[in-house]
């Protein structure tokens, strides 16, 4: 089964861009993955989780219409994007503790070392001379 092509925009008269149709649900996919990142953490995950479950679908289509490589190459995209919720879930499936980003008891400025007080510089000491 050979993809159609979908003519998405008039470059200038008589030419047409041409994608198909997986590539094109994979490119407003990438696109609705970029808006949802920009949102405030707590309104990311109803549509973050829509975008995790047509993921596959995308992924799967793009690989029946043009092979396994295209796909691979869409899956490391994903895997990109969504590597801290699949870690999180994998984690969870695991049974192994989990971090939540929003909990203060592990937010990242309290794992990281923190730099060293800033002291007032002490004064050079005076040396001791021999009087004659």
């Amino acid at each position: 089964m050979q993809a159609q092509p979908v003519a998405v925009g008039s470059l200038r008269e008589g030419y047409n861009l041409i994608v198909s149709w997986p590539l094109f649900a994979a490119c407003l996919w990438a696109l609705a993955a970029g808006v949802t990142a920009m949102l405030p953490y707590r309104r990311q995950f109803p549509p973050g989780i829509v975008l995790l479950v047509l993921a596959p679908l995308i992924l799967i289509w793009i690989a029946v219409d043009h092979g396994l490589v295209p796909a691979a190459l869409g899956t490391l995209g994903f895997l990109s994007m969504f590597r801290n919720p699949l870690i999180y879930f994998a984690r969870r499936a695991l049974g192994l503790p989990v971090r939540r980003p929003d909990d203060p008891a592990t937010a990242p400025s309290e794992t990281r070392p923190s730099a060293p007080a800033a002291t007032a510089p002490t004064p050079p000491k005076a040396s001791p001379k021999a009087h004659p």
